[in-house]
């Protein structure tokens, strides 16, 4: 079983846990989750792979949300828009960890 983080959020004191680290895969899958490259691409496409990429790196590196392993992404986008700032920002670090090393 692969390491893990337990976070307490500031903005609502519910518990967090994610990925101590991101397998080569799941590096890769964050990555295509941010491109659009369809020669169709505009800004309003790029702006939906940016919050496509998001969502795809919350399901990536988020393990559990207050105690729950079920439907993450759907709890933390369904609570208050800081928590979604706030996973973002976690797991933002933790998946440009792999830059410092």
């Amino acid at each position: 079983m692969r390491e893990t983080k337990a976070i307490t959020l500031k903005c609502n004191g519910k518990e967090l846990v994610v990925k101590a680290y991101l397998t080569g895969r799941e590096d890769e899958e964050i990555t295509l989750g941010y491109q659009d490259n369809s020669p169709e691409a505009t800004r309003s496409t790029a702006v939906l792979a940016g919050v496509a990429g998001q969502h795809k790196m919350i399901e990536v590196c988020v393990v559990s949300y207050d105690g729950s392993e079920e439907k993450i992404l759907d709890r933390i986008l369904d609570d208050h828009k800081d928590v979604r700032l706030e996973v973002r920002d976690i797991c933002t670090e933790l998946y440009a960890d792999k830059e410092k090393k």
